[in-house]
């Protein structure tokens, strides 16, 4: 999520993290430790697409109940 923030003269805008309490509520830890990597501050530290799928398809097997 991108917030604007006026600095001085100049708009500066922060990346933040979404909150994720609901989600952990409905879906689980598992999901949110997910979206926190996908968040990471550095893009090489971030799952790839590839990744992501494969672990989301990993959860869904173990858990039947997410939707």
């Amino acid at each position: 999520i991108l917030q604007r923030r006026p600095e001085g003269s100049k708009v500066v805008y922060i990346l933040t993290r979404p909150f994720t309490g609901s989600i952990r509520r409905q879906f689980g830890d598992e999901v949110v430790e997910l979206l926190h990597q996908m968040w990471e501050r550095q893009p090489r530290d971030r799952p790839t697409m590839t990744q992501v799928r494969e672990r989301m398809e990993q959860l869904v097997a173990g858990k039947t109940n997410y939707v």
